[in-house]
């Protein structure tokens, strides 16, 4: 402690630290209080300030929004007026005009030109289905949807502060910053969506439908990822059925199938092989062996490169397909000729792996065309750059026998290894087998989509 400091620092810094002593003076209370009032009303100031500024943000957001849309009608609607929260379908179709004083470096990378169409649900097939006032669509089209009702069809202009803004977008859709947004928009209904708790079973299922009937149209038209949107929703309305009865249980248990063989489809089109995997043991825990899922699991593991689980998965749903599953028509082979392309293209990739290993140890000074040897001690000989060591090559390194003795050591050592990794993964693999051996019930559908 500092010789110089006063009486009245020391019992100031003991009190901070230990609280007050046996012989220091009480704390003025009066004091106290009016210094935590001035800190509570300090506080408060500052939280009204920050709340006056949020709030002047907001409606100069708010101002900016609504200048930044102008709409021309092309046909009156006579239906119910758009409002936050309701239930559309509407057809869409976006083009982007670039600000020529200003051509970002995404659009001379993806070659976006001017007045290129970057949204089109007619292209589609199917009419977008949102909630309004979600934030599904930008800013500028979510405020000039409030003002149509349904049967109105229009042209909404969107400048850059409604729209995707000076950043623009850059996927899903793929939009250069500082465009201008050109809609043309129709209304097709416009309905209130009750709460999922507040909607009946009935009409969950129906949802369900025409979620999946939507999907099925998107993948038709190879709109692969929105497919999956769809799939994904009809089967949000089937589960949120948390205790249903056995009628009730009759009618999910297909339904649910379906979409889970659908959404395996459509994840092995988006290269997600594992949601795919995981969708089609869904699957089979409704309706075991069921050939369409041991087929996606096959399709899986072979873009996996997993060959020998591909395999077993296409040779299973082969065999059950042969020994007549209720899932497939009497009479019809092409559940069968589905099996047997796959299985084709599996021995045509693994053939092709082959031939790619063989180059690779060609490359490594193998020879080309010569077999590899994977024997323990042939890798752990690779692995360490050892292959092509041997006695006349350690004489003219000059070698002793007692280097040579060392490396055979070595070479031992990273052998055994192996042999430890190899064990643990034939393990793996049997428990990944025995896991597929799963319980067997009632089946529809067919290898084709659903």
């Amino acid at each position: 402690m500092p010789a110089e400091w006063t009486e009245e620092q020391i019992k100031k810094r003991r009190s901070h630290t230990h609280g007050p002593g046996p012989n220091d003076e009480p704390p003025d209370e009066e004091e106290e209080a009016r210094i935590k009032a001035e800190k509570a009303a300090q506080n408060e100031r500052e939280l009204e300030e920050s709340k006056r500024m949020e709030r002047e943000q907001w409606e100069a957001r708010e101002r900016e929004l609504e200048a930044s849309w102008t709409k021309r009608v092309r046909t009156k609607g006579a239906g119910p007026q758009c409002y936050a929260g309701a239930f559309v379908r509407l057809h869409l179709t976006g083009r982007a005009k670039l600000d020529q004083s200003f051509v970002s470096q995404r659009a001379l990378e993806t070659g976006f030109k001017d007045n290129s169409i970057f949204e089109d649900s007619r292209e589609r097939g199917v009419p977008n289905m949102l909630l309004v006032g979600r934030g599904i669509l930008v800013p500028g089209l979510e405020k000039a949807l409030l003002s149509m009702c349904a049967g109105e069809h229009a042209e909404v202009t969107i400048q850059p502060e409604g729209g995707y803004g000076a950043a623009g977008s850059v996927s899903n859709p793929v939009v250069p910053g500082s465009a201008t947004l050109t809609y043309d928009v129709e209304i097709l209904t416009v309905e209130k969506e009750e709460e999922l708790w507040e909607l009946s079973f009935e009409t969950k299922v129906e949802l369900a439908d025409e979620r999946r009937r939507r999907g099925n149209t998107l993948v038709g038209t190879k709109f692969f990822m929105e497919a999956n949107e769809e799939y994904e929703q009809g089967m949000r309305y089937l589960i949120f059925n948390p205790h249903p009865t056995e009628e009730q249980a009759a009618v999910l248990q297909p339904a649910m199938l379906t979409l889970h063989l659908n959404l395996a489809a459509v994840k092995l089109r988006l290269k997600r092989e594992d949601d795919a995997i995981k969708q089609a043991h869904d699957a089979l825990k409704i309706s075991a062996d069921h050939p369409k899922a041991l087929y996606r699991i096959g399709q899986a593991y072979t873009q996996l490169g997993k060959y020998t689980l591909a395999r077993f998965h296409l040779e299973k749903a082969e065999a059950v397909v042969s020994a007549g599953h209720p899932s497939v028509p009497k009479g019809d082979d092409s559940s069968l000729r589905a099996i047997h392309e796959e299985m084709d293209r599996l021995s045509k990739r693994m053939e092709r792996h082959q031939r790619d290993r063989k180059k690779a140890g060609s490359r490594m000074g193998l020879g080309s065309g010569e077999e590899l040897d994977n024997s323990r001690f042939a890798r752990a000989k690779r692995a360490l750059g050892l292959e092509r060591l041997s006695q006349l090559t350690a004489k003219s390194l000059g070698l002793t026998e007692g280097w040579m003795w060392g490396i055979g050591l070595l070479v031992t050592g990273v052998a055994l290894a192996m042999g430890v990794i190899d064990a643990r993964r034939r393990a793996a693999d049997a428990q990944t087998l025995d896991a597929l051996e799963l319980a067997v019930e009632e089946p529809p559908g067919t290898l084709q989509g659903s």
